[in-house]
């Protein structure tokens, strides 16, 4: 007891401090819980539930240690099978989703927890939009040129792979990287893919859900800025054209407005992740 200053708590001084490590089994030391400022000192049973509540938060840590390393290694295996899948291009669609989704959710009134939170979602569900490619043949995958309509048809497939990869919904981030895996080739005139219904039709405008929309114009943004087997990188003036041309058509138009306001934000994630 006494005046205790606490690391992080600024210029704050406490009569009481009660820490609790969070301390995994194999000793290893996530974070640390602190109890501060108890006037009469911590009993006994504060103690204990202190320590047990430490406990669940290390396996909540540990957990999501594992999700977000198992989604590194599936991002990993999408970059060994499609050579176009690199590291760079996954970051810098994921750096363009989280500029655009960032100044959407400030237009929208979005509170800074909850852009944070979705922000969270959407940089992980960017970075997996293509891994159903793993499901297409490399004979497809890897041709060095534009491929035939059968061909095509075929690669159209890894949106409804990728989908099943997260069926389930076990957590927001397999809900969040389902729909972008699925939606992110619709189109905002309905012309895009899978679609649905029987024969199936392209979904189209709001029934595309946000996340797949922002990716989709953030994929198709730094496919146009990119060297490709079929392609070399087209000039950004070139490439923004393009965007505004398909504003209504392909992309949502809000979107491609955000964009074009944003184009200094996105031009520092591609010189990052160059």
């Amino acid at each position: 007891v006494g005046g205790h200053a606490v690391e992080g708590f600024g210029d704050s001084t406490f009569t009481c401090v009660l820490a609790q490590p969070l301390r995994t089994a194999g000793g290893e030391v996530l974070g640390v819980l602190v109890l501060a400022d108890a006037a009469e000192g911590f009993p006994e049973e504060d103690r204990r539930l202190l320590a047990h509540f430490a406990s669940l938060a290390t396996v909540a840590l540990e957990r999501a240690s594992l999700t977000r390393s198992m989604i590194l290694r599936m991002i990993g295996m999408a970059e060994l099978r499609d050579p176009t899948e690199t590291g760079a291009h996954v970051q810098r669609v994921a750096g363009y989703s989280i500029a655009i989704f960032t100044e959407w959710a400030r237009r929208h009134g979005l509170s800074p927890a909850e852009t944070e939170r979705q922000r969270d979602r959407l940089r992980i569900a960017a970075m997996l939009h293509d891994v159903g490619k793993v499901g297409i043949p490399d004979a497809i995958l890897k041709k060095p040129g534009r491929l035939d309509e059968a061909e095509y048809a075929e690669m159209q497939t890894h949106t409804r792979i990728g989908a099943d990869l997260f069926a389930g919904l076990r957590t927001d981030f397999d809900e969040a990287a389902r729909e972008v895996a699925l939606r992110h080739h619709e189109r905002w005139d309905g012309g895009g893919y899978p679609g649905s219904g029987d024969p199936p039709r392209g979904l189209g405008g709001d029934s595309i859900p946000l996340f797949a929309r922002i990716v989709g114009l953030a994929d198709v943004f730094d496919a146009l800025s990119s060297r490709r087997s079929y392609k070399e990188a087209w000039p950004e003036t070139k490439v923004l054209d393009v965007v505004r041309e398909e504003s209504g058509r392909h992309f949502d138009p809000e979107l491609v407005e955000i964009l074009l306001d944003r184009i200094d934000d996105l031009r520092a994630v591609r010189d990052r992740y160059a």
